[in-house]
């Protein structure tokens, strides 16, 4: 990648496996130094990002989303961001009739969701505690050697016939996790802690 700076091009080269680890390397290849302002893009998603240069951890104030550096870059030199990833629920607005009690399950950028092929195809009865913890696992299959999401989680049995169900909630805490492959939809539970 190479940028124009008074005349100049300022050429980098990024490397890392973003979106789904949490570490991105630029590297500066231009032969002459170049003074220029560098601004890395801080995603809202991300608590707590960590910058160094050069091994050097980098302490600035981000603002309005970017960290800028100003230097005089030279050959060689190595920015690293960290942006860690935690996994957290995402919600959609209440009075929408369509998203109320589901929730999206969001990991850095990336929205994780049930599907119907490794999961069968009673997703509509799976339910998510709200005191369910996720934990990241190595993908398999399409995500080898990407990190997926696991988490304690019950599918709920098919209603009677009068439309009821009936739920043994202890069963239900004590379920085990299902994986949540990576698509572009939401995963859609409902966020009661027990059915009623």
């Amino acid at each position: 990648m190479a940028i124009s700076v008074d005349g100049h091009a300022l050429r980098l080269a990024i490397s890392g496996s973003y979106p789904w680890r949490d570490e991105v390397e630029i590297t500066v290849e231009s032969v002459p130094p170049i003074a220029h302002t560098r601004a890395l893009r801080l995603p809202e998603w991300c608590s707590a990002p960590e910058t160094s240069l050069n091994g050097e951890l980098v302490n600035c104030e981000p603002r309005k989303g970017y960290l800028h550096i100003r230097r005089t870059w030279r050959q060689g030199d190595r920015v690293k961001l960290w942006l860690p990833m935690q996994v957290r629920r995402a919600y959609g607005h209440p009075q929408i009739r369509n998203l109320a009690g589901k929730v999206a399950i969001q990991r850095g950028s990336l929205i994780y969701c049930l599907e119907e092929a490794d999961n069968g195809t009673e997703l509509h009865n799976v339910w998510l505690h709200a005191e369910s913890r996720f934990s990241v696992i190595e993908g398999t299959g399409l995500f080898r050697g990407n990190p997926s999401l696991a988490s304690p989680s019950a599918l709920a049995p098919a209603p009677l016939s009068n439309g009821v169900c009936s739920f043994d909630p202890e069963e239900l805490r004590s379920a085990q996790g299902r994986r949540l492959p990576l698509e572009s939809i939401t995963l859609e539970v409902d966020l009661q802690n027990e059915p009623s």
